[in-house]
């Protein structure tokens, strides 16, 4: 799995500045962002977190996280619950622990087990 080890820091000059395993990282906060949210659907997580943001429109965004993370997030677990994910496009804020995948990342989040 993706490591979840994220800390956001600050906003400088357009930039969302984190630290990803120990490495400061910038991000940048005015291109597209497409957010997932685990939706709990049959009442359990489907990955180590509750939320993964991934750099790109909405529709490359849910082919790159099939890609990334062999999941697909219209998939329902559960009848009574819905889609184990929901997700749309939206300002990049991210909490502790979500996953970032940026377009400077994508290759090295696609080779990751």
């Amino acid at each position: 799995m993706i490591p979840a080890k994220l800390t956001i820091d600050t906003t400088v000059n357009g930039f969302s500045q984190t630290l990803v395993d120990g490495q400061v990282s910038q991000y940048k906060k005015d291109s597209t962002w497409t957010m997932f949210n685990d939706r709990y659907s049959g009442g359990s997580r489907k990955l180590d977190t509750k939320r993964v943001w991934i750099e790109a429109e909405e529709e490359q965004a849910i082919t790159l996280f099939q890609e990334i993370f062999g999941l697909s997030p219209n998939n329902i677990s559960c009848s009574c619950c819905g889609e184990d994910f929901s997700f749309d496009e939206r300002e990049f804020l991210p909490n502790n622990n979500d996953w970032i995948v940026d377009k400077n990342h994508i290759n090295a989040f696609k080779s990751k087990d």
